[in-house]
């Protein structure tokens, strides 16, 4: 009884308050829209307060330029949309600043008002959506005893409020979708901008939009601006350099144009000295009260304590990014990754990668994210996390590097590939990360690990290059072993630096001074198998300097020692070269035999990619005796194996030899077969030093087979491959040659117009056919053949 007398007495209450509401609107808005019994005659719309609240527009905004005509015809109803959009990316990226440009560009379609509400402040009340309804209805002219007391009451105010009228409300930095939903109208022609550091991808009817960082161009465009278009010009350069460091987040460009603008004695170089130091970077990113910080701890702090645990773990990842698997390593299995990542992502604090499970943090947020682990995990939490995850990859590694040895899947403890080619294709996405973990974890002392991960990617970088990041970890690898203590190690770092500098040569390699001092520690230590590793690869070095002779005996050395020391794979290696040079001095019978014990060797030890290396040799070998017949069965043997184990530079190497022997013996449909195959993997690896030559050869083949156009083709490519790389002896034989083919296929003054360029080219050369060339250039006629590869398929078919 008792109990019905209350619901009866709140009923009551709430009728009598519901009428006093109603009293209230009607005195301001009339009695139109409310309730069924009201007068029409006095139904309207009274004159009211126009609000006009929109923050001062930014002069010195740019870019975003798609988004702003994308929005403008949503917003002004052109297109059958929504008129409400949210606008979302990570901290700093502009968001408010594309809002309130946004607005400004169509006050004149809302004449209403234009309403400007920031949500944050009212985050930590839980009736923040009531509380902004007040202001909205405040705005609108309601006084305090007009709006009503009940939340319902409220949003009905609100949409009616806007029913007819035509205002464009700004809600910026909204916190999640319950508190942006009873904001959205219900009907008529006012317009919504939501701004929030979230996706809000729940909300129903709302255009999402996602903003991106600016790019380069955009970034020295703003430089130009606020600093002045005198200085940016003056230090082109170090402006990009500077854009850069600030990875294209407009707030921190912001900043550091701001900090530019006020000292003036600061010149961008030096700038971007100070924020090269990433410890630096977020302190020297604040100009005034605007901080880079300040903005990203606005987002972290509104994480719960799990997400929080797992965003500043984070921050020891590589800027390339990672994987679920590799991040799960950072906190173990009770927490779920992908949950929670897809949690970092809706906060944008983690951006979604190239691939479903791959993610990356923009490095500001991953140096923030560091600064958040040492604040609360201890100064040496970056450390700790940094060696977990390099253990983990040092785990998944060494495991890929077994199977591409094998050229199968070798049962392990930790199973992490099903096949060969699911190792080699995680090995293709990580290696960058990989190389750039290496470089922080020397940073940070973890030594061992780096020489480690460095000796299994050798395997990987071998068959698929990948010059840069291979030459990166190999230098990270001998800086670590320098600071190791181990001298077997700094052999290994010294003699693999040398083995990638004779692949891809650079001006400040010193590849004799490397040797000689891993001599001096190899002969240190007592190691025969080391001296032989470093005698095998001072012989590499000096036959490729001309100097054979020298090269033999070093390497006959080598092989003794390694067979003293029952060194097998590195007897192999220096059966390897020494039978090469062999070669090269005319000694067939010495280098066959040296071949064949090299492969026995690498049988013997399972190693697949050596024994097609040691079967090419032997097919060389066979084709200098002009056994053609029994090169190809070499050659298709090595072919198997670089298949097996993955390795495409090999495998283009031989498809490409393999072509060179059908096509001298005449069997040119397989030749083009072969030749096109190797092409695929040359450009797969962009291995444009063994494309350009084969180009060459299959260019002469269908020179030869009268397909001048084909011809052409072929060797108008190489000659560009050659211009571009710097080869300028090679380019101009190769444009001597594409005179030549250009005589048949086009005609005879184009021809001569390559044949000046390569005379111009090759006269510092000194090349023998220069004289035949100005002769025939004098003469206007095409010059002769001299192609070796031209002259050796005549002389061969025939």
């Amino acid at each position: 009884m008792g109990n019905s007398r209350k619901k009866a007495s709140r009923k009551k209450a709430q009728k009598i308050s519901s009428l006093r509401n109603l009293v209230n609107i009607e005195s301001v808005y009339g009695g139109a829209n409310f309730a069924e019994h009201h007068d029409k005659s006095s139904a309207h719309l009274q004159a009211a307060v126009l609000p006009a609240q929109l923050p001062p527009d930014d002069p010195d905004f740019l870019g975003r330029d798609e988004h702003l005509r994308d929005l403008r015809k949503v917003l002004q109803g052109t297109e059958r949309s929504t008129r409400s959009i949210a606008v979302s990316g990570k901290p700093g990226v502009g968001k408010t600043a594309l809002a309130i440009k946004l607005s400004h560009d169509l006050m004149s379609h809302f004449p209403d008002g234009q309403i400007f509400i920031n949500l944050e402040d009212l985050e930590a009340d839980e009736l923040s959506p009531s509380r902004a309804l007040e202001s909205l209805l405040r705005a609108f002219g309601f006084s305090g005893d007009e709006i009503a007391n009940g939340f319902e009451d409220k949003v009905a105010q609100y949409r009616t409020a806007l029913a007819t009228r035509r205002c464009l409300i700004v809600l910026d930095n909204a916190a999640s979708e319950s508190q942006v939903r009873p904001l959205l109208p219900g009907m008529g022609e006012s317009a919504i901008i939501i701004t929030s550091r979230k996706n809000l991808a729940g909300l129903v009817g709302v255009r999402p939009v996602h903003l991106s960082n600016l790019t380069a161009l955009e970034g020295t465009a703003l430089f130009k601006r606020i600093v002045g278009n005198e200085r940016v010009e003056a230090e082109l350069s170090e402006c990009n350099q500077l854009a850069d460091l600030c990875g294209g987040l407009p707030l921190a460009l912001r900043i550091a144009a701001n900090k530019l603008r006020s000292r003036s004695n600061w010149t961008f170089s030096y700038y971007v000295k100070l924020l090269s130091d990433e410890r630096n970077r977020l302190q020297m990113l604040q100009a005034g009260d605007l901080e880079i910080r300040a903005s990203f701890s606005l987002s972290y702090n509104s994480l719960d304590a799990v997400d929080k645990l797992i965003f500043r773990r984070l921050g020891v990842c590589a800027s390339e990014g990672f994987s679920i698997t590799s991040a799960s390593a950072l906190w173990g299995d009770a927490i779920d990754p992908l949950a929670a990542l897809d949690r970092l992502v809706e906060a944008n604090l983690v951006e979604p990668s190239s691939s479903p499970d791959r993610y990356r943090m923009h490095d500001l947020l991953r140096a923030y994210a560091r600064e958040c682990l040492e604040a609360d995990e201890g100064e040496d939490s970056v450390k700790e996390y940094l060696s977990k995850l390099v253990r983990w990859y040092i785990l998944v590694v060494s495991h890929a590097d077994g199977h591409i040895y094998e050229g199968n899947v070798r049962s392990c403890v930790c199973n992490f590939f099903e096949t060969l080619q699911d190792a080699i294709d995680w090995l293709e996405v990580e290696h960058p990360v990989i190389v750039s973990l290496a470089g922080d974890a020397y940073r940070h002392g973890l030594y061992k690990s780096v020489v480690d991960i460095a000796s299994y990617m050798n395997k990987f970088f071998e068959r698929r290059l990948h010059a840069t990041a291979w030459r990166q970890l190999s230098a990270y690898a001998l800086l670590a072993a320098r600071q190791s203590d181990d001298k077997k190690h700094l052999i290994d770092a010294l003699t693999n630096l040398v083995h990638v500098s004779t692949k891809f040569p650079i001006e400040s390699d010193r590849p004799v001074s490397w040797l000689d001092e891993a001599l001096t520690l190899a002969r240190d230590v007592g190691s025969p198998r080391f001296e032989s590793k470093v005698l095998e690869k001072l012989g590499w070095v000096l036959s490729h300097g001309g100097k054979k002779e020298a090269a033999l005996g070093i390497l006959r050395r080598s092989v003794e020692l390694a067979r003293s020391a029952s060194a097998v794979h590195e007897e192999g290696n220096a059966r390897l070269a020494l039978a090469k040079v062999e070669l090269y001095l005319g000694r067939f019978d010495a280098s066959k035999e040296t071949y064949s014990k090299a492969r026995l060797c690498f049988v013997a030890q399972r190693d697949k990619h050596c024994q097609g290396r040691a079967l090419v040799g032997l097919a060389s070998l066979s084709h200098k005796n002009e056994s053609y017949n029994e090169g190809l069965a070499y050659l298709t043997q090595a072919i198997r194996l670089f298949r097996m184990v993955r390795d495409e530079h090999c495998l283009g190497g031989a498809l490409s030899q393999r072509a060179d022997a059908n096509a001298k013996l005449g069997y040119f449909s397989e030749a083009i077969e072969d030749y096109r195959a190797a092409s695929k993997h040359f450009r797969q690896l962009s291995d444009s030093a063994c494309l350009a030559p084969m180009l060459d050869h299959w260019g002469w083949l269908e020179f030869y087979a009268e397909n001048y156009e084909e011809a052409a083709s072929r060797l108008s490519e190489a000659c560009s491959l050659w211009e571009q790389s710097g080869n300028r002896a090679s380019f101009a034989q190769g444009l001597f040659g594409l005179s030549i083919v250009t005589a048949q296929a086009q005609s005879i003054e184009a021809a001569q117009i390559l044949l000046q360029r390569a005379i111009d080219i090759a006269d510092i050369f000194g090349y023998s056919w220069l004289p035949v060339a100005e002769r025939a250039l004098e003469s206007g006629v095409v010059p002769p053949i001299l192609s070796p590869f031209y002259e050796s398929l005549g002389a061969v078919t025939a």
